[in-house]
Protein backbone atom coordinates (compact mmCIF):
# COMPACT_ATOMS: atom_id res chain seq x y z
CA UNK A 1 0.00 0.00 0.00
CA UNK A 2 2.88 2.37 0.83
CA UNK A 3 4.38 1.70 -2.59
CA UNK A 4 1.04 2.48 -4.24
CA UNK A 5 0.72 5.75 -2.31
CA UNK A 6 4.28 6.72 -3.29
CA UNK A 7 3.51 5.98 -6.92
CA UNK A 8 0.32 8.04 -6.64
CA UNK A 9 2.27 11.01 -5.29
CA UNK A 10 4.87 10.71 -8.05
CA UNK A 11 2.12 10.63 -10.70
CA UNK A 12 0.31 13.64 -9.27
CA UNK A 13 3.52 15.69 -9.04
CA UNK A 14 4.60 14.61 -12.52
CA UNK A 15 1.37 15.95 -14.01
CA UNK A 16 1.02 19.08 -11.94
CA UNK A 17 -1.02 21.15 -14.38
CA UNK A 18 -3.45 18.35 -15.22
CA UNK A 19 -3.79 17.36 -11.59
CA UNK A 20 -4.35 20.98 -10.56
CA UNK A 21 -7.08 21.38 -13.18
CA UNK A 22 -8.80 18.23 -11.92
CA UNK A 23 -8.59 19.41 -8.31
CA UNK A 24 -9.97 22.84 -9.27
CA UNK A 25 -12.86 21.22 -11.15
CA UNK A 26 -13.82 19.11 -8.14
CA UNK A 27 -13.34 22.05 -5.75
CA UNK A 28 -15.61 24.20 -7.91
CA UNK A 29 -18.28 21.49 -7.94
CA UNK A 30 -18.00 21.01 -4.18
CA UNK A 31 -18.20 24.77 -3.69
CA UNK A 32 -21.32 24.91 -5.86
CA UNK A 33 -23.09 22.17 -3.90
CA UNK A 34 -22.33 23.68 -0.50
CA UNK A 35 -23.07 27.29 -1.47
CA UNK A 36 -26.31 26.51 -3.29
CA UNK A 37 -27.55 24.32 -0.43
CA UNK A 38 -26.52 26.96 2.13
CA UNK A 39 -28.46 29.64 0.24
CA UNK A 40 -31.42 27.30 -0.15
CA UNK A 41 -31.44 26.44 3.56
CA UNK A 42 -31.22 30.11 4.55
CA UNK A 43 -34.08 31.00 2.20
CA UNK A 44 -36.15 28.07 3.52
CA UNK A 45 -35.62 29.05 7.15
CA UNK A 46 -36.41 32.70 6.48
CA UNK A 47 -39.56 31.85 4.57
CA UNK A 48 -40.64 29.21 7.10
CA UNK A 49 -40.29 31.72 9.91
CA UNK A 50 -42.46 34.12 7.94
CA UNK A 51 -45.04 31.37 7.58
CA UNK A 52 -44.96 30.35 11.24
CA UNK A 53 -48.11 32.33 12.03
CA UNK A 54 -49.89 30.49 9.21
CA UNK A 55 -48.99 27.13 10.71
CA UNK A 56 -50.42 27.70 14.20
CA UNK A 57 -54.08 27.61 13.09
CA UNK A 58 -54.66 31.35 13.45
CA UNK A 59 -57.87 32.01 11.54
CA UNK A 60 -58.70 35.21 9.69
CA UNK A 61 -62.43 35.92 9.72
CA UNK A 62 -63.76 38.55 7.33
CA UNK A 63 -67.48 39.38 7.09
CA UNK A 64 -68.70 39.40 3.50
CA UNK A 65 -72.06 39.21 1.72
CA UNK A 66 -74.76 36.54 1.81
CA UNK A 67 -75.50 34.58 -1.34
CA UNK A 68 -78.59 32.77 -0.02
CA UNK A 69 -81.86 33.95 1.47
CA UNK A 70 -82.57 32.84 5.02
CA UNK A 71 -85.83 32.85 7.00
CA UNK A 72 -87.35 35.61 4.92
CA UNK A 73 -84.17 37.68 4.74
CA UNK A 74 -83.14 38.18 1.09
CA UNK A 75 -79.72 37.32 -0.26
CA UNK A 76 -77.07 39.95 -1.00
CA UNK A 77 -77.05 41.31 2.55
CA UNK A 78 -73.69 42.84 3.54
CA UNK A 79 -72.58 41.52 6.93
CA UNK A 80 -70.78 43.39 9.69
CA UNK A 81 -69.57 42.16 13.08
CA UNK A 82 -71.13 44.09 15.98
CA UNK A 83 -68.67 45.12 18.71
CA UNK A 84 -70.95 43.55 21.30
CA UNK A 85 -70.54 40.13 19.70
CA UNK A 86 -66.81 39.89 20.44
CA UNK A 87 -67.12 39.03 24.17
CA UNK A 88 -69.58 36.27 23.29
CA UNK A 89 -67.13 34.83 20.73
CA UNK A 90 -64.33 34.91 23.30
CA UNK A 91 -66.53 32.97 25.74
CA UNK A 92 -67.73 30.46 23.13
CA UNK A 93 -65.38 27.74 24.37
CA UNK A 94 -63.78 26.99 21.02
CA UNK A 95 -61.49 30.04 20.95
CA UNK A 96 -58.50 30.92 23.13
CA UNK A 97 -57.94 34.42 21.73
CA UNK A 98 -59.90 36.83 19.55
CA UNK A 99 -58.41 40.03 18.16
CA UNK A 100 -60.57 42.50 16.25
CA UNK A 101 -58.88 44.82 13.76
CA UNK A 102 -60.30 48.20 12.79
CA UNK A 103 -59.09 50.40 9.97
CA UNK A 104 -59.61 53.95 8.74
CA UNK A 105 -57.95 56.38 6.39
CA UNK A 106 -56.41 59.35 8.19
CA UNK A 107 -53.76 62.01 7.87
CA UNK A 108 -50.75 60.99 9.95
CA UNK A 109 -48.01 63.60 10.29
CA UNK A 110 -44.64 63.78 12.01
CA UNK A 111 -43.35 66.55 14.27
CA UNK A 112 -42.51 68.65 11.22
CA UNK A 113 -46.05 68.41 9.92
CA UNK A 114 -45.12 66.14 7.02
CA UNK A 115 -47.67 63.43 6.17
CA UNK A 116 -46.02 60.00 6.19
CA UNK A 117 -48.97 57.58 6.49
CA UNK A 118 -52.60 57.52 5.44
CA UNK A 119 -53.99 54.50 7.28
CA UNK A 120 -54.61 53.88 10.98
CA UNK A 121 -55.47 50.52 12.51
CA UNK A 122 -57.11 49.89 15.87
CA UNK A 123 -55.66 46.77 17.52
CA UNK A 124 -55.64 45.13 20.94
CA UNK A 125 -52.95 43.66 23.15
CA UNK A 126 -53.23 40.19 21.53
CA UNK A 127 -52.71 41.29 17.94
CA UNK A 128 -48.89 41.38 17.92
CA UNK A 129 -48.62 37.92 19.51
CA UNK A 130 -51.13 36.36 17.13
CA UNK A 131 -49.33 37.53 13.98
CA UNK A 132 -45.85 37.10 15.52
CA UNK A 133 -45.07 40.78 15.03
CA UNK A 134 -41.52 41.66 16.08
CA UNK A 135 -40.56 45.13 17.24
CA UNK A 136 -37.29 47.00 17.48
CA UNK A 137 -35.26 46.80 20.68
CA UNK A 138 -36.75 49.10 23.33
CA UNK A 139 -40.14 49.06 21.65
CA UNK A 140 -43.36 47.68 23.05
CA UNK A 141 -46.70 46.83 21.59
CA UNK A 142 -50.17 47.89 22.63
CA UNK A 143 -50.68 46.80 26.24
CA UNK A 144 -53.82 45.96 28.26
CA UNK A 145 -53.20 49.20 30.18
CA UNK A 146 -53.25 51.16 26.90
CA UNK A 147 -56.57 49.53 26.08
CA UNK A 148 -58.07 50.21 29.50
CA UNK A 149 -56.94 53.83 29.73
CA UNK A 150 -57.36 54.80 26.07
CA UNK A 151 -53.68 55.83 26.08
CA UNK A 152 -52.58 58.09 23.19
CA UNK A 153 -49.79 55.78 21.99
CA UNK A 154 -48.89 54.28 18.64
CA UNK A 155 -46.90 51.48 17.01
CA UNK A 156 -45.54 52.50 13.61
CA UNK A 157 -44.88 50.15 10.66
CA UNK A 158 -41.32 50.00 9.37
CA UNK A 159 -42.01 51.58 5.97
CA UNK A 160 -44.13 54.33 7.48
CA UNK A 161 -41.42 55.03 10.07
CA UNK A 162 -38.80 55.34 7.32
CA UNK A 163 -41.00 57.67 5.31
CA UNK A 164 -41.56 59.96 8.28
CA UNK A 165 -38.16 59.63 9.94
CA UNK A 166 -39.90 58.37 13.07
CA UNK A 167 -38.01 57.29 16.21
CA UNK A 168 -39.14 55.88 19.53
CA UNK A 169 -40.62 58.56 21.77
CA UNK A 170 -41.51 60.87 18.88
CA UNK A 171 -44.85 62.64 18.81
CA UNK A 172 -46.97 62.06 15.75
CA UNK A 173 -50.44 63.38 14.94
CA UNK A 174 -53.47 61.50 13.65
CA UNK A 175 -55.85 64.05 12.14
CA UNK A 176 -54.17 66.58 14.40
CA UNK A 177 -54.41 64.50 17.62
CA UNK A 178 -50.98 63.92 19.27
CA UNK A 179 -49.76 60.39 19.97
CA UNK A 180 -46.49 59.10 21.42
CA UNK A 181 -44.63 56.43 19.45
CA UNK A 182 -43.96 53.50 21.81
CA UNK A 183 -43.23 50.82 19.22
CA UNK A 184 -41.48 50.47 15.88
CA UNK A 185 -41.80 47.41 13.68
CA UNK A 186 -38.42 45.74 13.17
CA UNK A 187 -36.76 45.25 9.80
CA UNK A 188 -36.62 41.50 10.29
CA UNK A 189 -40.24 41.02 11.35
CA UNK A 190 -41.16 37.50 10.21
CA UNK A 191 -44.82 37.30 11.16
CA UNK A 192 -47.96 37.76 9.13
CA UNK A 193 -48.43 41.12 7.51
CA UNK A 194 -51.69 42.81 6.64
CA UNK A 195 -50.14 46.02 5.41
CA UNK A 196 -48.80 46.83 8.87
CA UNK A 197 -45.53 48.09 7.37
CA UNK A 198 -47.35 51.07 5.86
CA UNK A 199 -49.63 52.07 8.70
CA UNK A 200 -49.89 53.31 12.26
CA UNK A 201 -51.45 51.07 14.92
CA UNK A 202 -53.22 52.46 18.00
CA UNK A 203 -55.28 50.95 20.86
CA UNK A 204 -58.76 49.83 19.80
CA UNK A 205 -60.37 51.87 22.56
CA UNK A 206 -58.65 55.05 21.38
CA UNK A 207 -59.57 54.20 17.78
CA UNK A 208 -63.25 54.00 18.75
CA UNK A 209 -62.92 57.35 20.49
CA UNK A 210 -61.91 58.80 17.12
CA UNK A 211 -64.36 56.91 14.92
CA UNK A 212 -67.63 55.03 15.36
CA UNK A 213 -66.65 51.78 13.70
CA UNK A 214 -67.12 48.03 13.59
CA UNK A 215 -64.29 45.51 13.12
CA UNK A 216 -63.04 45.07 9.58
CA UNK A 217 -61.95 41.53 10.37
CA UNK A 218 -60.94 39.21 13.20
CA UNK A 219 -57.98 37.04 14.11
CA UNK A 220 -59.12 33.94 16.00
CA UNK A 221 -56.93 31.43 17.79
CA UNK A 222 -58.54 28.05 18.51
CA UNK A 223 -58.86 26.56 21.96
CA UNK A 224 -56.66 23.60 22.82
CA UNK A 225 -57.82 20.48 21.00
CA UNK A 226 -59.56 22.40 18.20
CA UNK A 227 -57.88 22.17 14.80
CA UNK A 228 -58.13 24.62 11.95
CA UNK A 229 -60.89 22.80 10.07
CA UNK A 230 -63.02 22.45 13.19
CA UNK A 231 -62.48 26.11 14.04
CA UNK A 232 -63.68 27.25 10.61
CA UNK A 233 -66.83 25.13 10.91
CA UNK A 234 -67.53 26.43 14.42
CA UNK A 235 -67.03 30.05 13.33
CA UNK A 236 -69.40 29.49 10.41
CA UNK A 237 -72.06 28.07 12.71
CA UNK A 238 -71.52 30.75 15.37
CA UNK A 239 -71.84 33.71 13.02
CA UNK A 240 -74.70 32.09 11.08
CA UNK A 241 -76.63 31.89 14.33
CA UNK A 242 -75.73 35.37 15.55
CA UNK A 243 -75.96 37.25 12.24
CA UNK A 244 -78.91 35.26 10.88
CA UNK A 245 -77.72 33.73 7.64
CA UNK A 246 -77.79 30.23 6.16
CA UNK A 247 -75.08 28.10 7.84
CA UNK A 248 -74.32 26.51 4.45
CA UNK A 249 -73.70 29.92 2.83
CA UNK A 250 -69.91 29.89 2.38
CA UNK A 251 -69.96 33.34 0.79
CA UNK A 252 -71.16 35.03 3.98
CA UNK A 253 -67.75 34.80 5.66
CA UNK A 254 -64.24 34.65 4.24
CA UNK A 255 -62.38 31.97 6.21
CA UNK A 256 -59.11 31.22 4.38
CA UNK A 257 -57.24 28.04 5.27
CA UNK A 258 -53.86 29.56 6.12
CA UNK A 259 -52.33 26.39 7.57
CA UNK A 260 -53.05 24.48 4.36
CA UNK A 261 -51.44 27.25 2.36
CA UNK A 262 -48.41 27.20 4.69
CA UNK A 263 -47.96 23.45 4.18
CA UNK A 264 -48.11 23.83 0.42
CA UNK A 265 -45.67 26.77 0.41
CA UNK A 266 -43.24 24.88 2.67
CA UNK A 267 -43.32 21.98 0.21
CA UNK A 268 -42.54 24.38 -2.64
CA UNK A 269 -39.66 25.86 -0.65
CA UNK A 270 -38.21 22.38 -0.03
CA UNK A 271 -38.54 21.72 -3.73
CA UNK A 272 -36.53 24.86 -4.48
CA UNK A 273 -33.87 23.74 -2.00
CA UNK A 274 -33.68 20.29 -3.64
CA UNK A 275 -33.41 21.92 -7.07
CA UNK A 276 -30.48 24.05 -5.91
CA UNK A 277 -28.75 21.01 -4.43
CA UNK A 278 -29.28 19.07 -7.66
CA UNK A 279 -27.82 21.94 -9.66
CA UNK A 280 -24.74 21.86 -7.45
CA UNK A 281 -24.38 18.09 -7.84
CA UNK A 282 -24.56 18.47 -11.63
CA UNK A 283 -21.72 20.99 -11.45
CA UNK A 284 -19.79 18.51 -9.32
CA UNK A 285 -20.45 15.82 -11.94
CA UNK A 286 -18.80 18.04 -14.56
CA UNK A 287 -15.77 18.25 -12.29
CA UNK A 288 -15.74 14.47 -11.97
CA UNK A 289 -15.71 14.17 -15.76
CA UNK A 290 -12.59 16.30 -15.69
CA UNK A 291 -10.97 13.84 -13.30
CA UNK A 292 -12.03 10.95 -15.53
CA UNK A 293 -10.46 12.64 -18.57
CA UNK A 294 -7.23 13.21 -16.67
CA UNK A 295 -7.17 9.56 -15.63
CA UNK A 296 -7.86 8.28 -19.16
CA UNK A 297 -5.08 10.52 -20.44
CA UNK A 298 -2.80 9.19 -17.72
CA UNK A 299 -3.57 5.61 -18.77
CA UNK A 300 -2.79 6.46 -22.39
CA UNK A 301 0.51 8.14 -21.51
CA UNK A 302 1.58 5.31 -19.21
CA UNK A 303 0.58 2.38 -21.42
CA UNK A 304 4.18 1.12 -21.80
CA UNK A 305 4.74 1.46 -18.04
CA UNK A 306 1.60 -0.58 -17.39
CA UNK A 307 2.76 -3.19 -19.93
CA UNK A 308 6.13 -3.53 -18.16
CA UNK A 309 4.47 -3.96 -14.76
CA UNK A 310 2.08 -6.57 -16.11
CA UNK A 311 4.95 -8.39 -17.87
CA UNK A 312 6.97 -8.67 -14.66
CA UNK A 313 4.06 -10.14 -12.76
CA UNK A 314 1.88 -7.26 -11.51
CA UNK A 315 -1.69 -8.39 -11.08
CA UNK A 316 -4.66 -6.65 -12.69
CA UNK A 317 -6.21 -5.69 -9.33
CA UNK A 318 -2.91 -4.00 -8.32
CA UNK A 319 -2.93 -1.86 -11.47
CA UNK A 320 -6.61 -1.09 -10.96
CA UNK A 321 -6.08 -0.14 -7.32
CA UNK A 322 -3.24 2.19 -8.33
CA UNK A 323 -5.40 4.22 -10.71
CA UNK A 324 -8.43 4.26 -8.42
CA UNK A 325 -6.28 5.67 -5.60
CA UNK A 326 -4.79 8.29 -7.94
CA UNK A 327 -8.25 9.47 -9.02
CA UNK A 328 -9.60 9.37 -5.48
CA UNK A 329 -6.64 11.40 -4.23
CA UNK A 330 -7.39 14.17 -6.74
CA UNK A 331 -11.07 14.17 -5.73
CA UNK A 332 -10.26 14.30 -2.00
CA UNK A 333 -7.92 17.24 -2.52
CA UNK A 334 -10.62 19.03 -4.49
CA UNK A 335 -13.23 18.15 -1.90
CA UNK A 336 -11.33 19.67 1.01
CA UNK A 337 -10.39 22.72 -1.04
CA UNK A 338 -14.03 23.22 -2.00
CA UNK A 339 -15.25 22.81 1.58
CA UNK A 340 -12.72 25.31 2.88
CA UNK A 341 -13.56 27.93 0.28
CA UNK A 342 -17.30 27.34 0.75
CA UNK A 343 -17.00 27.97 4.49
CA UNK A 344 -15.20 31.25 3.83
CA UNK A 345 -17.72 32.35 1.18
CA UNK A 346 -20.72 31.56 3.41
CA UNK A 347 -19.10 33.47 6.26
CA UNK A 348 -18.61 36.49 4.01
CA UNK A 349 -22.24 36.25 2.85
CA UNK A 350 -23.56 36.17 6.42
CA UNK A 351 -21.57 39.31 7.24
CA UNK A 352 -22.78 41.14 4.14
CA UNK A 353 -26.10 42.92 3.66
CA UNK A 354 -28.13 40.33 1.81
CA UNK A 355 -31.78 41.03 0.94
CA UNK A 356 -34.05 40.21 3.89
CA UNK A 357 -36.08 37.68 1.90
CA UNK A 358 -32.95 35.54 1.29
CA UNK A 359 -32.24 34.97 4.96
CA UNK A 360 -28.76 34.01 6.13
CA UNK A 361 -26.96 31.17 4.27
CA UNK A 362 -26.39 28.17 6.54
CA UNK A 363 -24.08 25.20 6.00
CA UNK A 364 -25.89 22.24 7.52
CA UNK A 365 -24.67 18.73 8.35
CA UNK A 366 -27.04 17.40 5.67
CA UNK A 367 -25.45 19.67 3.07
CA UNK A 368 -21.97 18.40 3.95
CA UNK A 369 -23.14 14.76 3.94
CA UNK A 370 -24.85 15.14 0.56
CA UNK A 371 -21.76 16.77 -0.88
CA UNK A 372 -19.47 14.08 0.55
CA UNK A 373 -21.68 11.22 -0.68
CA UNK A 374 -22.03 12.77 -4.13
CA UNK A 375 -18.27 13.36 -4.26
CA UNK A 376 -17.49 9.82 -3.15
CA UNK A 377 -19.79 8.26 -5.76
CA UNK A 378 -18.48 10.48 -8.54
CA UNK A 379 -14.88 9.85 -7.47
CA UNK A 380 -15.41 6.11 -7.68
CA UNK A 381 -17.00 6.41 -11.13
CA UNK A 382 -14.34 8.83 -12.38
CA UNK A 383 -11.54 6.51 -11.27
CA UNK A 384 -13.07 3.10 -11.91
CA UNK A 385 -13.41 3.10 -15.69
CA UNK A 386 -9.91 4.42 -16.46
CA UNK A 387 -8.53 1.97 -13.86
CA UNK A 388 -10.41 -0.93 -15.46
CA UNK A 389 -9.07 0.02 -18.87
CA UNK A 390 -5.51 0.11 -17.50
CA UNK A 391 -5.91 -3.26 -15.76
CA UNK A 392 -7.25 -4.95 -18.91
CA UNK A 393 -4.33 -3.96 -21.15
CA UNK A 394 -2.56 -6.89 -22.77
CA UNK A 395 1.17 -6.76 -21.85
CA UNK A 396 2.41 -7.48 -25.39
CA UNK A 397 0.23 -4.80 -26.97
CA UNK A 398 1.02 -2.31 -24.18
CA UNK A 399 4.79 -2.79 -24.60
CA UNK A 400 4.63 -2.10 -28.32
CA UNK A 401 2.55 1.08 -27.84
CA UNK A 402 4.31 4.42 -28.08
CA UNK A 403 3.41 6.58 -25.07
Amino acid sequence: MIAILQQTWQTVTAHKVKSALAVIAIAWGMLSVIILMAIGEGFYRQSSASLAALSNDIQITIPSQTSKSWQGIPQGRKLTIPNGLLPKLKESGFTSAVSAVYGKGAQVTNSAGVTFASEVAGIDADYADLILLTLQKGSRGISPSDMKNHNPVAVVGKNAAKAGGISLGDTIRVNGYPLTVVGLMSEGSKGLSFGDEQRVMIPQTLFKDFWISKPDWLLVKPAEGVNGSQLRNMLQQFFARELHFDPSDRSALTLPDLSGAATMINSILRGIEIFLATSGVMTLAVGALGVANIMFLSVTERTREIGVRLAVGARQHTIMTQFIIEGTALVILGMFAGLSVAAVVVRIMTLSSLPEWMGQPVITVNAILIALIATSVLALLASYFPARRAARLTPVIALTTRG
